[in-house]
């Protein structure tokens, strides 16, 4: 799709692997050239699939060979080989990886395909390039990211020392000089390559700046970077889905949309959670014209992070419109069924990038329709206490079922009562009276 010639690993039968060897190179230093190629990665599948990359002193692939990398096509795999990170990218694109050759003399690079009969994958533009003395930092790059703290880390170069900055405004480095002193957060003289900030401001977009000062006089290029602190909402906090400018794109979509201080995921690519905009309000939102959708598939499911909140979790509760929607044999129905059974899975998060630090407070199952009437009967009122609950982050997440579809709309958080209401009241009627039965 870059329309020029390209290499291709063919899609091939699962286990097959292929072996391109270039030309030998004679080379000078040890982590003194790199080798620079263009990958296309467009799946969310098949994280096996891809590229292994090698360098070696012999002529053939051997036990002896240096591993560089390895390049899945699935773009939502990372790896590590060595001190080389392929990070996680977030759109199907072609992406361009630089690698460094720890190898001096008589240099072999081996490209070997990998298949798992996924599709083919394209690469492009190989370059190998002698490095420069002093040498700009690579991958860098902030992580950890909390309302009031992050990681910084980059990979070491030959410079004994460098040249940290972080601003508040995106800025020139080489004009720091004449840049207002209220812009600079933090400027200090280091020899690590991991740096923890604090003290910063929540919803605060930051910029990363790193030079290698190789000698007194001997300087490499600024790398940056820049990345933002997470929310810290008020309680009361409300969420009606509707502000269009309060929106940033699902990770790994670049059309599906969620509120701006939310973090979502998911186990396919196919069942996502996300606002849907319509302007029916009875059918896909309570009040129009958008609801947050979460979907979900037979073995597949997602979920949506709130924002961390300035209260503690254990003393509020979580109150939101909900219905249901399930996939028939023809046509969307708006009610939930005893077959596609419909629930809402209320727990908090201590890294809303993980869904696997979820913890449950609450199953909350919708109700069943067994003759339905009119599309707009159907919405319930929910209320989720978070008595117990010890996350930074309240969580929705999707049951595992059949193409199954949840509507949340007009959610807010604030602080529960004190004397809180039971709930799950049922009456079983008897000739002489009935059972009532509650959760206290």
């Amino acid at each position: 799709s870059n329309s020029t010639h390209q290499l291709r690993l063919p899609d091939m039968t699962s286990g097959t692997m292929t072996l391109l060897t270039l030309p030998v190179f004679q080379l000078d230093a040890v982590d003194g050239y790199t080798f620079t190629l263009d990958v296309y990665r467009n799946t969310t599948s098949y994280p096996e699939e891809g590229l292994r990359i090698f360098a070696s002193n012999a002529s053939t692939l051997d036990t002896a060979a240096v591993e560089l990398a390895f390049i899945s096509r699935n773009y939502q795999t990372a790896s590590t080989s060595g001190t080389t990170e392929i990070p996680a990218e977030s759109v199907s694109n072609w992406y361009t990886y630089e690698l460094s050759i720890p190898l001096e003399g008589l240099v072999h690079i081996f490209v070997r395909g990998e298949s798992r009969y996924g599709s083919s994958t394209y690469m492009d533009n190989f370059v190998v390039t002698k490095l420069p003395e002093c040498r700009e930092v690579k991958n860098l790059k902030a992580s950890d990211i909390t309302t009031s703290s992050a990681q910084i880390r980059f990979t070491k170069t030959p410079s004994p020392e460098y040249d940290f900055v972080v601003t508040t405004q995106a800025i020139k480095p080489d004009t720091l000089a004449s840049v207002a002193a209220s812009l600079i957060v933090y400027r200090d003289t280091i020899d690590t390559m991991v740096v923890a900030l604090s003290a910063l401001q929540p919803s605060t977009d930051y910029y990363v700046y790193v030079q290698g000062l190789c000698t007194d006089t001997t300087a490499s290029e600024w790398a940056s970077a820049s990345f933002m602190t997470r929310c810290l909402e008020e309680v009361p906090y409300v969420m009606n889905f509707d502000n269009t400018s309060d929106r940033k794109p699902l990770k790994g979509s670049s059309t599906e949309m969620i509120p701006s201080c939310w973090e979502g995921g998911y186990s396919s690519s196919s069942y996502t959670s996300y606002i849907q905009n319509n302007t029916t309000s009875a059918t896909y939102a309570y009040s129009a014209p958008s609801a947050l959708r979460l979907y979900s598939g037979s073995s597949s499911n997602s979920y949506v992070v709130l924002p961390e909140l300035n209260a503690s979790l254990d003393t509020l509760q979580l109150t939101f419109k909900a219905r249901a929607m399930y996939q028939g044999s023809t046509s969307m129905n708006n009610y939930a069924t005893s077959t596609y059974a419909h629930s809402i899975k209320v727990g908090t998060m201590t890294n809303p990038d993980s869904i696997s630090t979820f913890r449950l407070l609450e199953t909350y199952v919708l109700d069943e329709v067994s003759s339905p009437t009119t599309s707009g009967d159907y919405w319930e009122n929910v209320t989720i206490y978070l008595q117990g609950a010890k996350g930074k982050y309240i969580a929705l997440v999707s049951e595992f079922d059949k193409a199954n579809y949840v509507w949340i709309d007009n959610l807010e958080v604030s602080k529960a009562p004190d004397c809180i209401a039971p709930s799950g009241i049922s009456v079983v009627a008897k000739t002489d009276g009935a059972d009532v039965k509650w959760n206290s």
